[in-house]
């Protein structure tokens, strides 16, 4: 867009001009594809485009493009999970540090995905069955402190934690390879100590060796979208 002066007072106003490079694409050859909304990745030198497809049958795409690209690329597709609507065009999209794409429609939740260019659909599992929850932005955070229970396991060699105070906390890994914040830590381990007389590779046979620490998830769907803990 560039500005003129039009009108008989020379008021200000914006002219939009037609671009001079046709970007090709592989778009779906069923429906209206539309382009209802983009945004600048800065930091990798490329402009990500969000395609509305009419056909409920088919997918809506978010694609990119750079300066080096013969065409646009397919960054991720899916079937009804972008809340792409022409009426309700993409106006609130951002790229973050070019590693996170965040957009919403103004109408609907906003949506996360990791920017990964090059992998199919971005890395994304687009079998699970979850993803609708995995784009949203908003995702859980650990709840309740860890629990612990000392253990003997007879395969390690050597007691290494006698006379050592442990704390135990986690966080969510997603199947999107996002992390959560840290959990509450545990309550403080007490220690024990271990006799110098004992021959150190016998300590297993007379103390515990080891931690168990339990994770409690309060909602049952939850485990749906963590790959680990």
């Amino acid at each position: 867009m560039i500005s003129k002066n039009s009108g008989t007072y020379g008021s200000p106003s914006r002219e939009t001009l037609k671009g001079t490079l046709a970007i090709p694409i592989d778009l779906p050859p069923v429906g209206v594809n539309k382009c209802i909304g983009n945004v600048v990745d800065a930091k990798n030198d490329k402009i990500l485009f969000f395609i509305y497809n009419s056909d409920p049958n088919y997918y809506h795409t978010i694609a990119y493009w750079g300066e080096s690209d013969q065409e646009a690329q397919i960054l991720i597709r899916a079937k009804n999970l972008f809340d792409m609507n022409p009426t309700y065009p993409i106006t609130h999209a951002e790229v973050i540090d070019g590693k996170y794409l965040i957009w919403t429609n103004g109408q609907e939740p906003v949506k996360c995905i990791t920017l990964r260019y090059g992998e199919e659909n971005s890395g994304y599992d687009m079998d699970y069955t979850d993803m609708q929850v995995m784009v949203d932005l908003q995702k859980v955070a650990p709840y309740f402190v860890p629990t612990t229970q000392m253990v003997r396991n007879a395969n390690n060699e050597y007691n290494l934690i006698s006379n050592i105070n442990f704390q135990f906390g986690y966080r969510y890994i997603f199947y999107d390879n996002s992390v959560s914040v840290f959990s509450p830590v545990s309550d403080l381990q007490n220690a024990y100590l271990v006799p110098f007389s004992f021959n150190p590779a016998s300590y297993m046979d007379l103390y515990n060796n080891g931690y168990t620490v339990y994770a409690k998830i309060y909602r049952r769907d939850i485990y749906k979208m963590i790959k680990n803990v």
